[in-house]
Order: C-alpha cells, then structure tokens, then sequence
C-alpha cells in the first residue's frame, strides 16, 4: 500500500500553508480556532494533506482501526441484476428472501501524527529513531493498565513511521502518481507494538515497574534498531545512535574484546564487566 493513501489522524485545528490551485476535494479545513488542539479527526490522505501544505509533524504511528461493513451475498453469481448488484435494474421483490446479508469484521490502516501537545518531538540528530522510541516508552511507563496511549484509541498500533522532509530543489513531485515529497527513514514496529495473547499487565504498584510489555518492549526495539544498521559500521558508529538503552539487550559481537578487556560500544566512563551465561 502507498503511504501517501493513508489516511491521517491529526488534530481538528490542522493548519494548512499557501497551495497553488484548488484544495483536493476529500479534505475539509476547519476554520482556525474552533477546536481545541487536543480534539482530533480523521482527514483525508497523506498526499492530499500535504498537497495543501498542511502542518504535520514528520512522525506518525501507524494503527489498525478495526471497522465492521454489511455486505450482500446472492447464489446467483451470473445474475447482473442479482443482490448485491450495483446495476440499475428493477427489484425483484421475490429474490428478497434469498438475500444473505452478513455484518464482516474489517480494518483500516490510519496514520495517526505526532502527538504534539502531548509528546515532545525529539530533536532530529543521529539519535532520532532511539529518542523517539524513548519518548513512547517514558510515556507508557507513567500509565495506568487502563490509560490507553493517544494513538490506541483509534486501533492497535502497528509501526511508529517517521520521515525525511527535505526535498532537493530540482526533484519534480507527480502528484498524480501517488508520489509525495517526503521519503519514509524508517518504520519501527516494537517502539509501538507491544505483545498480544497474554495475561493483562498487573496494576501499577508504587516504585515498581510491573508493565512487562514494556520491559520486553524495550530488548525488542533495541535489537530491532541494530539489526537495521549497515553491520559494515564500526562499533563506535552504532553506540553514537543511541542515547538511551534497555537494563539488558542483545549487541553485536564485535562491540567488545573480552580476551583483550577492551569495549568499543560504551562510554570510557563505564565499567564494563562480562561473565558467561547458560543458553
């Protein structure tokens, strides 16, 4: 699927900038001031909002947002004018008790953006992605088992998206093709997604972490991040990428010289100590 179909999940206060032409004809602008910024709707696709310059933060997270449709089934597959039928033929009153009409559980995929007037946007560096799960993970670990993060109230989260919004001068949008001007950097599935088809999280206990979701949450994203990373990068490349790390996590074999004692992955300030383990 194209992300520039996606439809977007943003503030009902969106503010959009200066387009050339009419606006697509799917989105319908709120006038400034009438909602509150924490009020929000679902608009119309990526490419059509930012067709009209609308002011979307560069990071989203992608939800699944379980719908339910009535759909129509007749047994007669060779009849155009059958149930079901979009034809404009006459109704045939005694096929009407032949109709199998059924409720079908569906989803669709949402973008929701950024958060903003909730989460703080990491500032954009070499540690962008491992602040953005942070922010996620910090967020979480200060909920209560039943305080849904701002996205879940939409659907089960997928994938937090961000993207590149620079656009060199000479590259030429086709709109028409489904193209949009900003390039995806890089999905990451565990800084969102947490673990389903297990007992619920116990309830939060003063000075205790108790959301194991989020401590396996945590080791998931790190392997992930570094799973990502060209394995050519020396050790020093892939700890300048992160800025925060789990209490335990898997690294690459080459981050360290255990016969040699020499660490090429943590800070010199850190003392680093390493015995076997059972597996």
């Amino acid at each position: 699927m194209n992300v520039a179909d996606i439809e977007v999940v943003a503030p009902a206060s969106l503010q959009f900038g200066t387009v050339e032409g009419p606006p697509p004809p799917d989105t319908d602008p709120a006038p400034p001031g009438q909602n509150p910024p924490d009020v929000r709707r679902v608009w119309g696709s990526l490419g059509s909002l930012l067709q009209q310059n609308a002011e979307l933060p560069p990071v989203g997270v992608l939800v699944l947002e379980p719908v339910t449709f009535e759909s129509v089934a007749s047994g007669d597959t060779g009849d155009d004018c059958g149930s079901g039928s979009t034809n404009p033929c006459a109704l045939d009153s005694d096929a009407v008790a032949f109709e199998d009409w059924q409720l079908v559980d569906g989803c669709r995929l949402l973008l929701y953006a950024w958060p903003t007037d909730s989460l703080t946007m990491p500032v954009q560096d070499d540690r962008w992605r491992n602040r953005l799960a942070w922010s996620v993970f910090d967020a979480e670990r200060g909920r209560a088992a039943e305080s849904p993060l701002p996205w879940e109230d939409y659907g089960v989260p997928i994938a937090l998206i961000a993207f590149d919004t620079l656009v060199s001068a000479d590259r030429q949008i086709h709109w028409d093709r489904g193209e949009i001007p900003w390039t995806p950097l890089f999905a990451d599935r565990n800084a969102v997604a947490r673990l389903g088809g297990r007992p619920k999280r116990r309830r939060n206990v003063p000075g205790v972490e108790t959301n194991q979701f989020l401590w396996q949450a945590r080791v998931q994203q790190l392997i992930e991040q570094i799973a990502a990373t060209d394995p050519s990068l020396p050790p020093a490349q892939i700890a300048a990428q992160f800025r925060y790390l789990p209490p335990v996590g898997l690294l690459p074999k080459n981050v360290t010289e255990p016969r040699a004692g020499r660490d090429h992955f943590f800070p010199g300030t850190y003392v680093v100590n390493a015995a076997p383990i059972p597996l």
